[in-house]
């Protein structure tokens, strides 16, 4: 933990102005001023390699969407998750939109994999991915609803990378579950917002879910593809329109929604005393400088 003392100076600016002032001093040519020594923290915003868990309370706000400490952490350390959350799973399973990179497997899990698009398709809606080696799907159907697949037939169901492209995150994780056999095991690995160009985005509150769970809208659908232009591609004014009208006719598959852990547990404790049994059985995990976090849900 850092002293407080030694913060004093960078808490009377935010985090990000201290940041700013350190990449204008780091960018002077070589030999210029006085040696630059870069404090730790800043250090630390500005390479994308925050440790979130070893920033002081004090740096902590009351406002609940500026908080940079999330105490949901069940363990934060350096290891491969996936392959040791991959290790739980057993039996026959299904993964929802692989793309270029499936999970991990082993000789005790077999996996059949569901996209909306086959490679053909992915590749020519989405050009950025056309030189990935995507994997083909087993079955084209909508990961929102899974209406196409059988109720109870997996043994588990793996979604990474998949509950903030959902425009309906609470009815996703119901029909995921649907599918899922009693007593089966649900492994989502979703990325944290502050690592990725999200960063500067709201985070998604309950009660945003469960309205949209409760009273879906197309129309508070289009701003979450307003609020991508504004904050990832960079657009404002018409042009942020613009760029929001060309995402919705295209149905891009947007981030919809951005997660801390603390957000994806507070989902999931809803959602089993208001929709459906679940547990967290382990999680959220996350190692040091990670984009996402992972957590293992029993299905009721």
């Amino acid at each position: 933990m850092i002293p407080e003392r030694k913060l004093q100076g960078s808490l009377k600016n935010s985090l990000r102005s201290v940041a700013r002032r350190t990449l204008r001093l780091l960018e002077r040519p070589a030999g210029t001023g006085p040696q630059v020594t870069v404090p730790r923290e800043a250090w630390r915003y500005i390479t994308k390699k925050e440790y979130l868990s070893e920033l002081p309370d004090a740096l902590k706000g009351d406002v609940p969407q500026a908080s940079i400490i999330d105490s949901s952490l069940q363990a934060f350390e350096d290891r491969d998750w996936r392959e040791h959350f991959s290790r739980r799973l057993a039996g026959h399973g299904l993964e929802i939109g692989p793309l270029h990179r499936p999970m991990v497997r082993h000789s005790g899990m077999s996996v059949d994999y569901i996209d909306r698009f086959t490679v053909a398709e992915l590749r020519e809606h989405y050009p950025e991915l056309s030189e990935l080696p995507l994997v083909e799907p087993d079955i084209i159907g909508d990961a929102e609803t899974l209406a196409n697949v059988a109720d109870r037939s997996y043994d588990f169901v793996i979604a990474a990378h998949v509950i903030e492209h959902m425009r309906n995150p609470i009815s996703s994780i119901n029909a995921w579950c649907r599918v899922t056999k009693k007593g089966g095991l649900l492994y989502l690995i979703v990325p944290e917002k502050r690592a990725i160009f999200d960063r500067r985005r709201l985070r998604t509150t309950l009660e945003h879910l469960i309205l949209d769970y409760l009273e879906p809208s197309r129309e508070r659908d289009y701003g979450h593809f307003l609020d991508y232009a504004v904050f990832v591609h960079d657009k404002s004014g018409r042009d942020a329109l613009a760029e929001a009208d060309r995402l919705e006719a295209a149905d891009y598959s947007i981030h919809f929604h951005v997660f801390l852990p603390s957000d994806v547990v507070n989902l999931l404790q809803w959602m089993n005393e208001n929709v459906t049994p679940l547990e967290i059985i382990e999680g959220p995990s996350m190692s040091p400088g990670a984009d996402e976090f992972h957590l293992l849900v029993r299905v009721g």
